[in-house]
C-alpha cells in the first residue's frame, strides 16, 4: 500500500506474489520474530498479540544482545519473484538493487515498487535508499559530549512489510552514536602528549650522545669553561707507565734494553740496530718515506714512532702484535728488516762475558740469563720508559695561560671543534690507538696494502691503519703509514679534498674539511706546540748509552791488527782508544767486503782481495760491529773507550 491507502502499481514485467509456505528455520540472534512470520507492530507486540495470533514477548533475560545493547528486529522475508523478463530487465534489476544513486537529486527516478519520500529542500520526492546492514554498536567510552543525532527516516505505517520484497521494505532510521567531543579531545591530547614526550626524549638522547662523542671544548671556544674541559682532557697521567706483571720495569732491565736497542750486532749484517729506523732526533722515526731493511731495500711502510707505547694495546701500523714483548722480536727476525735469527744471536751473546753479566743483573735467579724471552723483555722494559717530553702545551694544561699564543689557543679550539681532529687524536697522547681507513690513495705501482683487514680476517677493516700520536709530530715528517704526505699542510689538503671514497672509509672521518686560511694557520700553530723545542734535551733513556767498558782483560790500544782466515776474524774483539787505528788484513783465499754501518760511524772497504789491508781511524767512543758484506757471519766487535 502507498500513501493514503492508494495501492502501488506492480513493477513492469512482473508482479508481487505471496511466497509459498515453508518450514521455519531456527531463530537468529538479534531478531524479535520467527523466520517466515510477519513482523507485528510495536503496539501489538506490547499487548502480546497481533492480527495473526501475535507473538508473546520474550522475558528480558532471554532477549539477545549485540555489543551490550538490545538488537533491533530483523524478520525473514520471502523472495521477490518476477514474471516475464523484457529487454530492460538488466537495467530494472540494477535500479531495484541500487536505485539512481549516481544521479543528482532532481533527476532521480522512482524505483518500481518503492514509495517516494519527500526531499528536505521541498522538491520532488525521491525514493528511499537502502541502508547497509547494521553493525553491532560499541559500548560508550570515557569522555562524554553532546553530539547531533541523525533525524530518523519517515516510516510507512500503512505498508505491509510481510508482503514487500526485502529490498523494498521501509526500515526505521539507524541511530548512530555520535563521536563524543570529550573523547576526541582526550585522544588528541594523548597523541600530542605522546609526541611531545617522544620529542623531548629524543632531544635529551641526542644531547647525551653528543656530550659523549663530542670532543671536549668543541663549543664556546676560548671560554673559561672550555679551558677547564680541555685541561682535564689533556692532562698527563700521574702514574708511571704501566707494565705487565711478568715483566716489571726495573732500572737494570731498562738499561739492558737501552743497550740492546742501540747495538748493531742484533742484525744479521752487524750494521743495523733498532735505532737505525727509530732515531731519537727524528721523533724515533727515520725521516724517510719508507723504512729500509738491513740490505738497504725499501720496505712497504714507514717507520712508526715508539713514543708512549706503554699505553698502546696493539703495535705496528696494522696492530698485528699485542704488547711490546710480541713486537720487540719481530723486526730482529724479519728477513727483510734485521734478518737475525734469535737462536744464533742468543748463542753468540751467551759466549760473551759482558753480555752474560748484563743479563744476570737484569734477570737475577737460577738458570741461564741470556735467553730469547729475556732479550725481548729487556727491550720492552726500555721502550716503556719512552714518554714524550713535556712541551709548551703541557705548561698550558698545568695552568700557565701565557704558554700558548692567541693563535695557538685558537688552533686548539679548531682542533677540537670544526676540524674534528680530536675524534681520533684524543687524550694527552693524542691518539685513541684505533684503526681507521682515512681514504689515502694507493701508491702507484705498489701492491695494495690492506692494513688491519687481513690481520682480523675482515674485509670491512681493509685499508685501516693505526692512529699515530701527534706528540713530537713536527720531527717525524713525512706522514701517514706510507710516507705519502710530506708536510702537515699536505695532511690538511688531503682531508680537505683528497679523501678517496670507498666502502671501508671510516664514518668518523670528515669527507671534506672546510677550514678558512686563518683556521688552518691556527691549527698548524697549535700542532707545533706538541713538539719539544729543537734544542731541548731528550730524556736520558731516549739517548744512546755511554760507551761500554771493554771486555775484561782487554785494554784499549792505539792500533789494533786483525786477520781474516777461513771466513772468520781473529781475534773476534778489539779495544781502541778514541782516535785509534784499526787494521784488517785479508789472509784468506777469497775476497771480502768489510763494513761498519751504525748511526755514528759508517765505513766500507769495498772489495778486499787476498793480501790487501784496510786501515781505519775510529774517532768517537762507542761500540761498533765490523762485518763482511759478502760473508755476513763474519763479525768483529770494536770497543772504543778511554783507557
Amino acid at each position: 500500500m502507498g500513501r493514503r491507502g492508494v495501492p502501488l502499481p506492480p513493477p513492469d514485467g512482473g508482479d508481487l506474489r505471496e511466497p509459498a509456505p515453508r518450514a521455519a528455520p531456527p531463530p537468529r540472534a538479534g531478531l524479535r520474530g520467527r523466520a517466515g512470520e510477519p513482523r507485528q507492530p510495536r503496539a501489538a507486540q506490547a499487548r502480546g498479540g497481533g492480527p495473526g495470533g501475535g507473538l508473546p514477548r520474550r522475558p528480558r533475560a532471554d532477549r539477545p544482545r549485540a555489543g551490550g545493547r538490545r538488537a533491533r528486529p530483523r524478520p525473514q522475508l520471502g523472495p521477490l519473484r518476477r514474471g516475464g523478463r523484457g529487454p530492460d530487465h538488466a537495467r530494472r534489476r540494477r535500479r531495484v538493487r541500487g536505485g539512481d544513486r549516481g544521479r543528482p537529486p532532481g533527476e532521480r527516478r522512482g524505483v518500481p515498487g518503492r514509495p517516494r519520500l519527500p526531499r528536505r529542500d521541498g522538491g520532488a520526492a525521491e525514493p528511499q535508499r537502502r541502508r547497509p546492514a547494521r553493525r553491532p554498536r560499541r559500548r560508550a567510552r570515557l569522555g562524554g559530549g553532546a553530539g547531533r543525532a541523525r533525524r530518523p527516516a519517515p516510516r510507512l505505517a500503512d505498508a505491509a512489510p510481510a508482503l514487500r520484497p526485502r529490498d523494498e521494505r521501509a526500515r526505521p532510521a539507524r541511530r548512530r552514536r555520535p563521536l563524543r567531543a570529550g573523547r576526541a579531545a582526550l585522544a588528541v591530547r594523548a597523541r600530542l602528549l605522546d609526541g611531545l614526550l617522544s620529542g623531548a626524549l629524543l632531544v635529551l638522547l641526542a644531547a647525551s650522545l653528543g656530550a659523549l662523542v663530542a670532543p671536549a671544548g668543541s663549543a664556546d671556544a676560548g671560554s673559561a669553561a672550555e679551558d677547564a674541559a680541555l685541561r682535564a682532557a689533556y692532562r698527563r697521567p700521574a702514574e708511571p707507565p704501566p707494565a705487565p706483571a711478568d715483566n716489571p720495569t726495573t732500572a737494570a732491565r731498562a738499561q739492558l734494553g737501552r743497550r740492546l736497542f742501540f747495538d748493531p750486532s742484533l742484525s744479521s749484517t752487524g750494521a743495523m740496530s733498532c735505532s737505525s729506523c727509530h732515531q731519537p732526533a727524528h721523533g724515533f722515526s727515520d725521516g724517510l718515506p719508507l723504512a729500509r731493511g738491513a740490505g738497504g731495500k725499501a720496505l712497504r711502510r714507514r717507520s712508526p714512532t715508539i713514543w708512549n707505547l706503554a699505553w698502546a694495546p696493539f703495535l705496528f701500523w696494522d696492530g698485528r702484535a699485542e704488547g711490546l714483548e710480541a713486537q720487540a722480536a719481530a723486526p730482529i727476525e724479519a728477513h727483510e728488516e734485521m734478518g737475525q735469527p734469535l737462536e744464533a744471536l742468543i748463542a753468540r751473546m751467551g759466549g760473551d762475558p759482558a753480555w752474560r753479566a748484563a743479563f744476570a743483573a737484569a734477570f737475577p735467579g737460577a738458570g741461564p740469563a741470556v735467553t730469547k724471552d729475556n732479550l725481548v723483555r729487556a727491550l720492552a722494559a726500555w721502550e716503556r720508559t719512552l714518554v714524550s717530553p713535556r712541551t709548551r702545551f703541557d705548561a698550558w694544561v698545568e695552568g700557565d695561560d701565557a704558554a700558548l699564543s692567541p693563535a695557538e689557543r685558537r688552533g686548539l679550539s679548531v682542533f677540537n671543534g670544526p676540524a674534528g681532529c680530536a675524534t681520533c687524536h684524543e687524550g694527552w697522547a693524542f691518539t685513541d690507538h684505533a684503526f681507521y681507513d682515512i681514504g689515502l690513495p694507493l701508491r702507484p705501482g705498489a701492491p695494495p696494502d690492506l692494513g688491519r683487514g687481513p690481520v682480523l680476517g675482515e674485509a670491512r677493516a681493509d685499508h685501516a691503519f693505526k692512529t699515530p700520536t701527534l706528540r713530537e709530530a713536527m720531527r717525524r715528517a713525512p706522514y701517514m703509514h706510507d710516507g705519502s704526505l710530506p708536510t702537515i699542510e699536505a695532511v690538511l689538503d688531503h682531508y680537505a679534498g683528497g679523501v678517496v671514497d670507498r666502502p671501508t672509509l671510516a664514518p668518523e672521518l670528515p669527507r671534506r674539511l672546510a677550514l678558512d686560511a686563518r683556521q688552518r694557520a691556527d691549527l698548524v700553530a697549535f700542532l707545533d706546540t706538541l713538539t719539544s723545542a729543537p734544542d731541548a734535551a731528550l730524556p736520558e733513556m731516549a739517548t744512546p748509552p755511554a760507551a761500554p767498558a771493554p771486555p775484561p782483560g782487554l785494554a784499549p790500544v792505539a792500533r789494533a791488527r786483525v786477520s781474516q782466515r777461513n771466513r772468520q776474524f781473529a781475534p773476534l774483539r778489539v779495544a781502541l782508544v778514541p782516535g785509534g787505528t784499526l787494521e784488517i788484513v785479508n789472509d784468506d783465499t777469497t775476497a771480502h767486503n768489510i763494513r761498519i754501518d751504525s748511526p755514528d760511524l759508517q765505513r766500507n772497504s769495498g772489495i778486499q782481495d787476498p793480501g790487501q789491508t784496510v786501515s781505519w781511524r775510529i774517532p768517537t767512543a762507542g761500540r761498533y760491529v765490523a762485518f763482511c758484506g759478502i760473508h755476513p757471519k763474519m763479525r768483529l766487535e770494536v770497543t772504543v773507550a778511554a783507557p
